[in-house]
């Protein structure tokens, strides 16, 4: 059985969905413009760095 990988980005959509609160999209949106959380876009889709994604919310949330 070969193991799962997790790919290095995530997207918007993908951290809300673990953040699971009101308006988590949005927050996602400004966290990345502000330089908090690390991503980039293509096109209309922000890709976010799993790693910081996951770092901010240990540090931030208590999550993962």
């Amino acid at each position: 059985m070969e193991k799962e990988e997790k790919s290095v980005f995530i997207t918007a959509k993908e951290a809300s969905e673990i953040l699971r609160y009101k308006n988590s999209k949005e927050k996602i949106y400004i966290l990345l413009r502000a330089g908090v959380l690390k991503g980039f876009k293509r096109g209309t889709l922000w890709l976010i760095d799993r790693k910081s994604f996951e770092k901010w919310c240990r540090n931030q949330c208590g999550l993962l």
